[in-house]
């Protein structure tokens, strides 16, 4: 399948004060298949992109689909986490889709899929060795998954699966995403028939191999420091967890006081850097679901820097 980037028309229209005749950068942390990055360069004449990607497949796809525009883009192998590694300037726009792309669910190798016999994997970054998910499935230890599934997955009662993969790893390992969907099929239940009942223990695995929570918080703990007054930082999130954290940052940049209400008088010195946009996050159109079922569960919060 195609990777098709979600809210498009949505984020060119919170990027319409870029319509200027001075040259602009913008910053695109998530390249994936290049679909943002594409509608700004084709929308607005004078942007030029900064683009991260920690995939380098990624990478490799966007340069050759966005060849027309390569006076105008720069590509950078790194997790969006890493951004300040690579520069020294500060950015007039930037959007983060935080979904995970089509490249990683479609191709079966990259180990993301329930129905394949390809090894357990996950990994965003082929390159980085450090972990997989065979590696958690098969050396955590109860305490360990329970944990993942219950924090990353949101699973009330993971026990039972957790059993039974232990208990299927004492003869031998889990090697493949359809040996792990079958454990977790035939030990957990779920009423929920739209969705395959693997999802979230899938994406608890998916989230704690790649540390996208952690990387999540590291960016946000520092990008607005890297934001002109009057840009705009656009996030998508597609879950929950991604979009709490989201949340509360926009939140609490958007506060000129984080005082505890005991204290008569504020002491904190706290300066307030961003408006937020997006009172509520933004959905896709039931139009844009209809085109792209991937694109349901997304949510567009916008902020805009004010110091």
């Amino acid at each position: 399948m195609e990777h098709i980037s979600v809210l498009l028309n949505e984020v060119i229209d919170f990027f319409q004060y870029l319509d200027l005749p001075e040259d602009k950068i913008v910053a695109d942390f998530t390249l994936g298949g290049g679909g943002h990055s594409e509608a700004i360069l084709q929308r607005f004449k004078n942007v030029k992109i900064v683009a991260f990607d920690k995939d380098q497949f990624a990478i490799d796809y966007s340069q050759k689909r966005l060849e027309a525009y390569k006076d105008r883009i720069q590509f950078i192998h790194s997790d969006f986490s890493n951004f300040d590694d690579f520069i020294d300037y500060k950015f007039d726009g930037a959007i983060l889709d935080l979904g995970i792309s089509s490249f990683h669910i479609d191709d079966k190798s990259r180990g993301f899929s329930f129905d394949s016999d390809e090894p357990l994997d996950m990994r965003m970054d082929r390159s980085d060795a450090s972990l997989s998910a065979a590696d958690i499935v098969n050396n955590y230890k109860f305490a360990e998954l329970q944990r993942i599934f219950k924090e990353f997955g949101e699973i009330s009662r993971p026990n039972k699966v957790v059993n039974a993969i232990i208990d299927y790893r004492r003869s031998k390992r889990v090697e493949t995403c359809r040996e792990l969907s079958e454990i977790i099929r035939k030990n957990f239940f779920s009423n929920n028939r739209k969705i395959n009942v693997a999802t979230k223990f899938f994406q608890a695995i998916r989230i704690a191999v790649n540390d996208e929570l952690g990387c999540i918080e590291k960016f946000l703990s520092k990008i607005f420091d890297f934001m002109n007054v009057g840009s705009r930082l656009q996030i998508i999130s597609f879950h929950s967890l991604e979009d709490r954290i989201v949340k509360n940052s926009f939140k609490y940049q958007a506060a000129d006081c984080v005082c505890p209400i005991s204290v008569m008088r504020c002491c904190c010195n706290k300066v307030k850097k961003i408006n937020i946009l997006t009172k509520k996050p933004i959905s896709p159109s039931e139009s844009e679901i209809g085109r792209n079922k991937r694109s349901r569960s997304a949510k567009l919060r916008v902020a805009e820097i004010i110091v």
